[in-house]
């Protein structure tokens, strides 16, 4: 199993309702990948986090995170709600059962 996470700086001046929106648009959008075993997001707690936002998606193996990412639902989405609302971002991507080789289901 892959955990492939995402911090995000948002741009300066968004509302809460955008950044709820945000977070509504990123678990509805990404669940519809079929490649997507599970999704986590969430909204920063400390006002100096500078990562405002964050997702975190599971996939079975590194293969199907590479079909995930080519799906058209995640390019509209990465075109439609983080380009518009994220400035910077960070990826990080962590094997979640050693051992085992993410590389194929």
């Amino acid at each position: 199993m892959v955990h492939h996470v995402v911090l995000c700086r948002l741009h300066p001046g968004l509302g809460d309702e955008q950044v709820e929106w945000v977070l509504r648009e990123t678990r509805i959008r990404l669940l519809k990948i079929a490649e997507v075993r599970a999704i986590r997001c969430g909204k920063r707690i400390e006002a100096d986090n500078a990562w405002g936002f964050f997702f975190g998606v599971d996939y079975e193996s590194m293969d199907k995170m590479a079909l995930g990412h080519a799906d058209p639902v995640y390019h509209r989405f990465v075109d439609e709600v983080i380009h518009p609302y994220v400035g910077q971002q960070m990826a990080l991507s962590y094997e979640m059962e050693p051992g085992k080789d993410v590389r194929y289901s």
